[in-house]
């Protein structure tokens, strides 16, 4: 085996988990780490290799704010730098210990344990066809849905449940949009509009400024399912879009009951740097539609107040 000596310790957004070890994105300072509500501790042998990836989560009740481990992935290698051992662990449960052997693809058991109850046979190919990937990312939200249904029926619905929930949710979608393009820097919005300003409501993401006036500008609202800022927009607001790095906006309503009929409550918004192309398309507004069914969910059980805080500056 190889040295598994620590020799550095860096920081991240998120990370890509079709395979493993996972691969962290968006590397941040720890000083800015510990600005969000949720970031990623990589640690690194003196081979360059990920053995140990933790995920920081930031709490707030009466006590105060503090950050907890939500999971830690530890790797050990073969000398060929294969994965010999990933061990996954919660605090308060049993670890979860997987071994391979040098031959070992870098396929998860998750995602050969997927495509055999799909397509009959464990996958040899280094990566999934979109065709494939895509019943892989909604077999992902579907575990979501679960995750959340039971945390509808086992815990206290308060603010705090309403934005702990959300902040992971926003996270775990971003997870599965890494998937599909590990080289993306997603970002996952939501705003509504109120009687005299757009509202921003908590647990997302910041959008980059002035998004909501602009799409309100360009558009007249935010019903348009999928824009490319770069060629939708008049040529002022395309030089905003590429300085701000945006090349597609996904958007789709939030509903929720007013007390007697089923209205738009807010939207969500999926950012994406690059321009996807149509197959990318279909599947990214599949999924961000499946994400607002959720979020609709939240609403429902502790109300929109939870959620909302009010911006001017966005």
């Amino acid at each position: 085996m190889i040295d598994q000596e620590h020799s550095r310790t860096k920081y991240f957004r998120s990370f890509a988990g079709y395979k493993h070890p996972v691969v962290p994105q968006d590397e941040v300072s720890l000083r800015d780490a510990k600005r969000l509500a949720t970031y990623y501790e990589a640690v690194f042998n003196t081979a360059g290799r990920l053995v140990k990836f933790i995920k920081h989560l930031r709490q707030t009740d009466t006590t105060g704010e503090y950050w907890i481990k939500a999971f830690s992935e530890v790797y050990v290698y073969w000398d060929n730098g294969s994965v010999k051992r990933r061990t996954f662990q919660v605090d308060g449960h049993t670890d979860q210990v997987w071994e391979f052997d040098k031959k070992r693809t870098r396929w998860t058991d998750y995602i050969d344990g997927f495509c055999h109850r799909w397509f009959g046979s464990v996958k040899k190919d280094a990566e999934p066809s979109l065709a494939e990937k895509s019943l892989l990312f909604h077999e992902q939200v579907t575990e979501l849905e679960q995750t959340l249904l039971a945390a509808c029926n086992t815990s206290k619905r308060d603010a705090h449940w309403a934005r702990q929930t959300t902040t992971e949710l926003v996270q775990s979608f971003r997870e599965v949009i890494l998937q599909m393009d590990p080289y993306e820097a997603p970002l996952i919005c939501a705003a509504g509009l109120g009687m005299e300003e757009v509202q921003f409501f908590q647990g997302f993401d910041d959008p980059p400024p002035n998004l909501f006036g602009i799409l309100l500008e360009q558009l007249g609202d935010f019903k348009k399912l999928i824009v490319f800022p770069r060629i939708d927009f008049d040529d002022q607001a395309k030089a905003w879009a590429q300085q701000s790095e945006l090349g597609a906006v996904l958007a789709t309503p939030v509903m929720g009951s007013d007390g007697n009929n089923l209205i738009e409550v807010f939207t969500v918004f999926l950012l994406l740097q690059s321009e996807p192309n149509s197959e990318q398309v279909a599947v990214m507004n599949s999924l961000v539609r499946r994400f607002a069914i959720l979020m609709q969910l939240i609403v429902n059980q502790a109300g929109i107040a939870e959620l909302y805080e009010s911006r001017r500056d966005l």
